[in-house]
């Protein structure tokens, strides 16, 4: 060959001799030196002398039997651990295997990325969410008190003051046990008016969590009552953002809905979380005359020492019986507690933090696994491929006396750098969507802000990264090892065809493939199956071009309900002349807004037995034109209109839910139903109903609307008329200016915070944003999925015809028709791909049980999803398939023949 060092070349064909690897490491040198001098002749003829005096190093070490090491790991004794040598050069010697073959590594890590970063994103979430522990101090002791009424079918809700008191009275499972309920108050001296929130609380909530101040202090025992002065502890956010930092800020004044309230501490930055409460405030309940049968506060406590939950709930139900014989409640709340089958329910703090989204994310971080593991499939067929040309380099070593352990530890090494790579590359793209994965899931997922690439995290990476190089770097280190060294060379040649064995051992993993993503398909069309479901549900309601906002009136500007009357009416004005507002409204609780208070009512003509619990409703305080504006259909009867609040009248409007329930094929106009019972000791006066409406749905789209009774804005409607209203405004155009709805509510009351504006369809929108995040997670894992399934048939078909090249360039020059040798190959993939699909399709019926719990209207074996999925897989594999075909068609037999 011209140019070579011929001097160099005959002295190592001297020291080797004439045999069959002293031709074979030749032929190896002059093909790369013929490669290298084409670029650089110079650098070539160094780079074959350094080689080439190797070569002679290793030979000499054959002859006299120290064949064991080779001459760049050859060390002198005493200098370095042996060990650690012989892996720093395996190391050195993979980064320059790998660098000389940039495709592969750029593939293979690009892919591996892929995986590593999805599994990467979604295990800090899981991590940050489900297993990081809450940053009380021995946060595994906190539990929170709930009750439960199965007899109604009620299964949690919050507790009664009355009730709380006389578990903190007589309880023997908690260290403290608080009570707390969350709210909203108005802020109206730091600037423009505004709607913060809140949490009253008992004196004892800061020590039952564990908390101590910043600055100052909680509140005493003394300060929560109702004609004690008013304190607050601000959070840590607030006293920053609000406050400033102000070193001075003990015994500054804050107005609190329109109350000067003193602020006596400020609370650790760790107990602020995206939605958490900005100020503390006493509950302000006299402990010995608390409200009774009001179930809207919750508890907090703190297990004694070797208590679990159940056991505290089990300790918690003598004193419901005990409640119900030393204390004086009336005959409905009696019955309530009696019939109802009340009972006590103690959760684990965390357990009611997480539990709505803990099956979701595990979903979705088996979901990423089976990513990374069609990666590393994808990954293991280019090794495999990989190491077919690798076969003389391998038997040359193993011929020159390399051991196989040395040789499998070799491919290994490669493997994990490679890995490495990917799985940095993977944790930095991971780093980069985290954010925007964070930003997808807004409000949806508790604990967002404990969500991070921390030291866990980065252990999973690793983790990930050592599991993916012994997945795809084992099966070629031991096929590959294992074969005689004359043998390798033997079949390895540029005109070999493929080894049958070599080719099953691919063609397994594209099954693996297959099935993986023909599972993760599945899943991800049951989920969009369910969301179409949940968008078709019938609303009940219109909610395009509804803009809605949310208003508090504080009990010093607004003591009386005349006055709440009076402001309602003079808004309602002000709002309608808002341009481009064609109605406008008012209602106590949303549609979607799960949160439409519950009580006893009677129906006329359907007595209730003494000792009978009455029937529980649930029901709204409206003003007039909120059927219209929210595009509720009016069935029968009227709205409610201006005098329905002054002429003494009680008129009330039900739903169709409630119709059918209690006047099931009979007209309800005329029908007459009150609050409480007529045994109740101040039985309500009857209303009238005037109106029969559609119905709308309250809690969600999940859930079946319920019956509902609408009250208007009457003062002796529910006991008072309601301070916290939600306005509605439906436009003329496409929306409704936001900031002439500001200015409207200011004209009426410069001081009136508004919080919550937005349109009606964002509502809609929020109901499902959680469905909406894990179906567009999953269907993202199905797309990459897919795409790498695909890519690993067509790489596998494409070696397959590389490798048949002269098998096929035969058949086509003794006749062949290429359209006959295309539909060989695309037979070939159609075969692989079917048995995935079985494999895959065992799976999914095994696998999407677990996606009943989040699934809507949708069977989890569902036959339309499992067939479309299994069709387009199929189709995707087929058009996989066809590059490699039509590549095999267009062979030239003449060469084909060349190859050898």
């Amino acid at each position: 060959m011209p140019g070579r060092p011929g001097i160099l070349r005959a002295l190592l064909a001297r020291v080797l001799g004439p045999g069959v690897v002293g031709r074979s490491l030749l032929g190896d040198l002059d093909e790369e030196f013929a490669d290298r001098a084409a670029a650089d002749p110079r650098a070539a003829r160094r780079w074959y002398r350094r080689e080439a005096a190797g070569v002679m190093w290793r030979a000499r070490r054959i002859r006299t039997g120290d064949a064991g090491r080779s001459w760049r790991t050859h060390q002198p004794k005493g200098k370095g651990d042996p060990m650690l040598q012989v892996l720093w050069n395996d190391v050195k010697g993979a980064v320059r295997t790998l660098r000389k073959e940039p495709r592969f590594t750029i593939v293979a890590s690009i892919t591996l990325a892929l995986g590593v970063g999805a599994v990467v994103s979604i295990f800090s979430v899981v991590n940050g969410v489900l297993l990081k522990p809450l940053p009380h101090p021995n946060p595994d002791r906190l539990v929170n008190v709930w009750s439960n009424a199965t007899g109604l079918g009620y299964n949690q809700f919050p507790l009664s003051p009355d009730l709380y008191y006389f578990y903190a009275r007589h309880q023997q499972v908690f260290d403290e046990l608080a009570m707390f309920q969350r709210g909203r108050v108005n802020l109206t001296d730091t600037g423009t008016p505004e709607v913060i929130a809140s949490v009253a609380t008992t004196a004892n909530y800061f020590p039952t969590l564990g908390v101590r101040m910043v600055m100052g202090r909680g509140y005493r025992d003394e300060e929560d009552r109702p004609d004690a002065p008013r304190v607050a502890v601000v959070s840590h956010r607030f006293w920053t953002n609000r406050l400033a930092g102000d070193s001075a800020v003990l015994g500054r004044q804050i107005r609190l809905d329109g109350q000067p309230t003193e602020i006596i501490g400020v609370a650790p930055a760790w107990l602020d979380e995206d939605d958490s409460a900005e100020v503390f405030v006493p509950t302000r309940i006299d402990p010995d005359q608390p409200p009774a049968g009001s179930f809207g506060w919750n508890a907090v406590g703190r297990l004694r020492d070797g208590v679990s939950a159940g056991e505290a709930a089990a300790g918690l139900v003598p004193l419901v019986d005990r409640f119900k014989e030393e204390v004086a409640v009336s005959g409905n709340y009696r019955a309530f507690l009696t019939k109802g089958e009340y009972r006590p329910v103690v959760n684990l703090l965390k357990e009611d933090v997480v539990g709505s989204v803990r099956e979701p994310l595990w979903i979705l971080l088996g979901t990423v696994g089976m990513v990374l593991l069609i990666a590393c499939a994808n990954v293991a067929n280019l090794f495999l491929v990989r190491a077919d040309g690798r076969q003389r380099e391998l038997a040359v070593r193993s011929a020159l006396g390399a051991s196989r352990s040395s040789l499998v530890r070799r491919v290994l090494t490669e493997a994990l750098v490679l890995a490495s790579l990917g799985t940095t590359l993977g944790v930095a793209v991971s780093a980069a969507a985290l954010p925007a994965l964070l930003r997808l899931a807004p409000g949806i997922i508790p604990r967002l802000d404990q969500v991070s690439i921390d030291v866990a995290v980065v252990f999973v990476a690793v983790v990930a990264a050592v599991l993916s190089a012994m997945v795809f770097g084992l099966a070629p280190a031991l096929r590959y090892t294992n074969a005689s060294a004359l043998g390798a060379l033997r079949h390895g040649g540029r005109g070999g065809t493929d080894d049958p064995a070599r080719r099953r051992g691919r063609n397994l993993l594209v099954v693996g493939q297959t099935a993986l993503a023909l599972i993760l398909l599945v899943g991800s069309g049951l989920l969009v199956r369910s969301f179409a479901n949940l968008m078709a549900t019938e609303l009940g309601f219109e909610p395009d071009r509804v803009l809605t906002f949310r208003v508090a009136l504080p009990d010093a500007a607004y003591p009386e309900s005349a006055d709440i009357l009076g402001f309602d009416e003079r808004l309602r004005t002000a709002l309608a002349a808002v341009p481009g507002v064609a109605s406008v409204s008012a209602v106590t609780v949303l549609p979607l807004a799960a949160g439409a208070p519950g009580t006893a009512h009677e129906f006329e003509g359907q007595p209730i037995a003494a000792g009978q619990l009455p029937p529980m409703v649930h029901f709204k305080t409206v003003a007039p034109a909120y059927f219209e504006t929210m595009g509720i259909a009016l069935l029968q009867g009227r709205d409610f209109h201006a005098g329905d609040t002054r002429d003494g009248v009680r008129h009330v409007i039900v739903n169709r839910a409630l119709a059918d329930l209690y006047w099931p094929g009979e007209n309800p106009l005329g029908r007459r139903v009150r609050l409480g019972a007529s045994g109740a000791p101040q039985p309500m006066p009857w209303s009238t109903v005037v109106g029969l409406v559609g119905t709308e749905r309250q809690d969600g789209l999940r859930l079946p609307p319920r019956p509902l009774i609408y009250y208007g804005f009457n003062e002796t409607a529910n006991n008072g008329t309601p301070r916290q209203l939600s306005y509605v405004a439906k436009g003329l155009g496409p929306s409704v200016s936001g900031e002439g709805v500001r200015q409207a509510v200011w004209s009426v009351d410069a001081s009136m915070p508004i919080t919550s504006m937005q349109t009606m369809d964002e509502i809609v929108d929020g109901s499902v944003v959680q469905f909406t995040f894990t179906m567009l997670t999953l269907g993202i894992a199905a797309g990459l999925a897919l795409a790498l399934g695909a890519i690993g048939l067509y790489g596998v078909l494409s070696y397959t015809v590389a490798l048949r090249t002269r098998e096929i360039g035969v058949r086509l020059a003794l006749g062949a028709q290429p359209s006959r040798v295309m539909r060989s190959v695309v037979l070939s993939g159609a075969a692989i791909t079917a048995v995935g699909l079985a494999i895959g399709l065992a799976g999914a019926f095994g696998l999407t049980r677990f996606l009943t719990g989040i699934l809507y209207e949708t069977e989890p074996l569902d036959p339309a999803t499992f067939a479309g999925m299994t069709l387009a897989l199929f189709v995707v594999a087929l058009v996989a398939s066809l590059l490699p075909a039509r590549r095999a068609a267009a062979v030239s037999p003449l060469e084909s023949m060349r190859t050898e």
